[in-house]
């Protein structure tokens, strides 16, 4: 005998009236930002006026939008690990985890275990399955090298609002950074273009053309300058500087 799945209905108001179908969900159920709206519509658990529609539909005032609420993914076998973990803040909805540098953050090539995710397993079985099967409990990610904290959702609901709010820009990070040499401005912009080497294809590197558009906001906190002489008498210096980051569009580098 198989259990009716939960649904909600919503119904268009004016001002989301000429809307896309994937939009308009995202501003009725405040728990979805638009990437999971549209995930939802592309697996067939949205009607609109009792009908399938795509992300990309536009929606009239009065219209009836239902959501079915699938059921929650199996989560594949992530071996759990006995890892330390250094964690800033926990409640029942969140943990924040403060991730090392070299530590991978969920599993994949190259790294079967010794993740995060490994170490969050080990920690608690009680993680979030809204971000995929392969990412318990994870709203957002770091690089391999880089280390910060971490937003850790322990249930489906507390991880759809935090992804919306990121979505929204309603979350800030800000990442700090030691640069060799000095920039001329205190602050400025940088706007590059991402994407993989065209040799080495597992990094990431800047391109001239192609890729994806990468924004970071920079400011200049400290300077530091230090000069020494060669055995030979001549006298080197060299440059470096302390900033503080802001991306407005992280890119995987």
């Amino acid at each position: 005998m198989t259990s009716e799945r939960p649904s909600e209905t919503y119904t268009v108001p004016p001002e989301l009236a000429g809307e896309r179908l994937d939009i308009a969900l995202a501003g009725l159920a405040e728990e979805l930002s638009r990437t999971a709206a549209k995930r939802l519509i592309d697996g067939g658990n949205i009607t609109l006026d009792g009908q399938p529609a795509r992300p990309s539909t536009t929606v009239e005032a009065g219209a009836t939008i239902e959501m079915t609420i699938p059921p929650p993914p199996q989560q594949p076998h992530i071996a759990p690990e006995d890892i330390a973990l250094d964690i800033v803040y926990e409640d029942d909805d969140l943990l924040v985890v403060n991730k090392p540098p070299a530590m991978a953050v969920h599993p994949g090539p190259g790294h079967a275990g010794g993740t995060l995710v490994n170490a969050l397993l080990g920690y608690c079985q009680s993680l979030s399955a809204a971000g995929g099967e392969h990412r318990p409990g994870l709203v957002h990610r770091l690089d391999l090298h880089t280390s910060g904290v971490l937003l850790v959702a322990r249930n489906d609901r507390v991880h759809r609002q935090l992804s919306a709010a990121i979505e929204r820009r309603e979350v800030k990070r800000t990442y700090q950074a030691l640069v060799w040499e000095v920039a001329a401005q205190r602050r400025g912009r940088v706007v590059t273009r991402f994407g993989r080497h065209r040799r080495h294809r597992t990094l990431m590197t800047v391109l001239e053309a192609g890729g994806r558009e990468a924004i970071t906001d920079y400011q200049v906190e400290e300077e530091y300058c230090w000069a020494w002489r060669e055995p030979g008498g001549r006298e080197r210096t060299r440059r470096a500087a302390y900033l503080l980051c802001a991306l407005q569009t992280g890119r995987t580098h």
